[in-house]
């Protein structure tokens, strides 16, 4: 599926910034996270995206860790690796998207929305 897609990015980001490699990190290297070391999963592997800002916005609106992120925008086209919609509470345009090559950060996003307050 090749399209734009939504993804919570850093904190204290700037309209137009691109983000960092902590934005991009895979989900067994996040110490807080459930998946944190277990490199032997599959979803431990996958980068959570949007396809619809919506979902994005209205989970930041009612998930207090989600308030403090900004939100970058990235087209992803199918030369970037592979898509699962994998809905989520967060909402249905949730997508587990496993990166080709498999460590790419992707040059092309930007931070379309600053955290909220």
């Amino acid at each position: 599926m090749d399209g734009t897609f939504y993804v919570y990015a850093e904190r204290d980001l700037k309209i137009d910034a691109v983000p960092g490699r902590m934005t991009w990190q895979r989900p067994y290297e996040k110490r807080r996270g459930e998946f944190f070391g277990r490199t032997d999963l599959i979803e431990a592997h996958a980068l959570s995206v949007f396809s619809d800002i919506a979902d994005v916005r209205s989970a930041r609106e009612f998930t207090p860790w989600l308030r403090k992120k900004s939100v970058a925008e990235v087209t992803i086209t199918s030369s970037d690796g592979w898509l699962k919609n994998s809905p989520t509470s967060e909402g249905k345009s949730h997508h587990n998207w496993w990166t080709n090559p498999y460590d790419l950060v992707p040059a092309s996003a930007l931070v379309i929305e600053e955290a909220m307050e």
